[in-house]
């Protein structure tokens, strides 16, 4: 199905959601029809914007974040015409985007951006005296041969909704990667002769599901199917009536599906993106509860952002992950505006390593810098931590804080959360600078580092020291494991220094003051 669109002589975007990695439009404009792609409905960084037939219908651009010069410009005399329509592609992918003309392969700009961003909405405007009528494409058109090899695209969004015209076993693959590795959910259409229908998990049997569906499938007639997934819960309608329903007790984030047609069958697709209204209604639509107010201690272990299910095992780590990968034992930290679940994470960012949120469903870590949050497919995720939250105000660090990273100069960040719309958010706070009101810092018995205020961390210092000199041996790896991450989390070589000389000069003193106390005892026997 094709979305139409119609734009004023406006610098206002309308916004839509994308369900692919890529864009294929028809414009009708004299001049400036400008396409906006964003990590959000809105027109502010991160974005990419591509503007067509520009500097009066003679030139055209790739614009990143309304930073000039343009990433590319390219001569493009007469590209629009205001009398007929003019098609056009869009696609990116790995900090890649490239700009086409519909029927030609080749790009006829393009530009390879360092970083890749999120891309989930588009936006069209015209311009400079210019309006627009658009056609938006939203279908994708894929025929399938007789193999068990899957045909795999990208997917946005937690839905999507295909026809299918093919006389027995049309099956799709939803995964977290281009790939039959698991975790995968398997879809089988019309199998065992197109007798009968199924949901499979990981490629065990017996099927989760497997229900009676005789004739469902036609190669002379398209039949048209929706298939939802939130939450773990899979829905497959057919005809507007409920086909499949499955729930996996282990969730996990889906960023890709897969098509085929096998056991002797050849198929034509239509993928028209996301759901149909009328579907989603009836799926998404029941109200969620309120989330409970954050307050100084910790929810029910039900709540959302304290679901610590799981056991702990050796020190507290940070994890490498990425695209919405969740590692084990990862510590949640929170919840968005719909009750997903947020998780502990940071990244590196313009030469900072940054606290943030990661979204599982959007498949990046979010790190503020610069205003904006910005996307990160790559991250690491917090693991092995059964710290609490401790309230803080006004720029106030918690004693025993978790240094978590550190801004492009060297100074230490911490990890903060707070109430945001609805939600409760996960991000990074310092003393310098403070995002939010009332927020909350992760407490655990780690090295905090001040290097403005020496009694505050000579003390700070003391207090772990002869905390972890009191307890049993095992637990002194754990401390040196937490003084080395610290050391590790400062930047600046100097810091380094002067952190390992205050830790040598604390120990001496730990030491002297222990032969104080044996001598006086000593002299009192």
């Amino acid at each position: 199905m094709a979305t139409e669109v119609t734009t004023t002589d406006s610098q206002e975007y309308k916004f839509y959601p994308l369900n692919f990695g890529a864009l294929h439009f028809s414009v009708k404009a004299s001049n400036d029809a400008h396409i906006a792609l964003t990590a959000t409905a809105e027109n502010k960084p991160p974005k990419y914007e591509i503007f067509l037939g520009g500097w009066g219908n003679s030139k055209s651009s790739i614009r990143k974040n309304n930073e000039e010069p343009d990433k590319v410009i390219a001569d493009t005399p007469k590209i629009l015409n205001g009398s007929e329509e003019r098609s056009f592609w869009i696609k990116w992918g790995g900090g890649f985007i490239g700009v086409g003309k519909q029927g030609e392969e080749k790009p006829f700009m393009s530009w390879q951006d360092e970083e890749s961003l999120n891309v989930s909405f588009y936006g069209v405007r015209t311009g400079w005296g210019a309006t627009g009528v658009w056609t938006i494409e939203d279908n994708i058109y894929i025929n399938t041969e007789d193999s068990k090899d899957y045909i795999y695209r990208v997917i946005l969004h937690g839905s999507i909704s295909f026809s299918v015209d093919s006389a027995n076993d049309a099956h799709i693959a939803l995964t977290n990667k281009a790939n039959e590795s698991d975790p995968i959910v398997e879809i089988l259409l019309g199998g065992w002769k197109n007798t009968a229908s199924a949901i499979r998990y990981n490629k065990e049997k017996p099927d989760k599901v497997h229900i009676d569906t005789p004739q469902l499938l036609s190669k002379d007639t398209s039949k048209k199917f929706v298939i939802f997934w939130r939450d773990g819960i899979f829905e497959v309608f057919c005809d507007n009536s409920k086909l499949l329903e499955w729930k996996n007790s282990s969730p996990f984030s889906i960023s890709h599906y897969g098509i085929r047609t096998c056991w002797g069958a050849v198929g034509n697709w239509r993928i028209h993106g996301a759901a149909d209204d009328q579907f989603k209604s009836k799926v998404v639509s029941t109200p969620k509860p309120k989330p409970k107010p954050l307050n100084g201690k910790a929810p029910p272990a039900a709540s959302p952002g304290w679901k610590l299910d799981g056991p702990t095992s050796g020190p507290v780590q940070w994890v490498h992950a990425s695209n919405g990968q969740i590692p084990p034992n990862a510590l949640p930290g929170g919840f968005d505006a719909t009750n997903e679940q947020l998780y502990v994470a940071r990244a590196e960012h313009n030469g900072a390593l940054i606290p943030g949120k990661l979204v599982p469903s959007h498949g990046v870590v979010y790190v503020a810098w610069g205003g904006v949050e910005n996307p990160k497919e790559n991250y690491e995720v917090l693991c092995n931590c059964s710290g609490t939250w401790v309230k803080a105000n006004q720029g106030e660090i918690p004693v025993g804080a978790l240094s978590s990273g550190h801004t492009e100069d060297g100074e230490p960040l911490f990890i903060g959360r707070g109430q945001h719309d609805g939600s409760v958010t996960v991000g990074k706070v310092n003393q310098k600078e403070i995002k939010t009101q009332k927020s909350e810092t992760i407490d655990k018995n780690c090295l905090l580092f001040d290097s403005g205020d020496k009694s505050s961390m000579n003390s700070l210092i003391m207090t772990l020291l002869k905390s972890s000199l009191e307890k049993e041996n095992d637990d002194h790896d754990v401390f040196g494991a937490y003084v080395a991450m610290e050391i590790r989390n400062l930047k600046s070589s100097d810091l380094q220094t002067k952190l390992r000389a205050k830790i040598r000069d604390s120990i001496s003193q730990i030491v002297n003051e222990d032969s104080m106390i044996k001598n006086e005892l000593t002299g009192s026997a």
